[in-house]
């Protein structure tokens, strides 16, 4: 059973950065960021919908929050 996490040929390299509270988006072709998004709190897992087509991440924080996120994230 392939990962569906880990989908070869997919636009994009999505990257946490805990300590930032970020995610990151790289292009997989040229490894150059696409984009960033704040994250409520430190990023410890992301997971992709079956489609590949969100993101979804656990922050840990004191605040509550759910956020699905497009993968896609190039701006096109």
């Amino acid at each position: 059973m392939p990962d569906l996490n880990n989908r070869p040929g997919g636009p994009n390299l999505i990257v946490t950065a805990k300590t930032a509270h970020k995610v990151h988006f790289l292009d997989a072709a040229t490894l150059t960021l696409a984009s960033t998004i704040d994250m409520p709190g430190s990023t410890h897992e992301l997971a992709l919908s079956p489609d590949g087509r969100l993101a979804y991440g656990t922050a840990r924080s004191s605040a509550r929050c759910r956020s699905r996120v497009p993968t896609d994230r190039s701006g096109k």
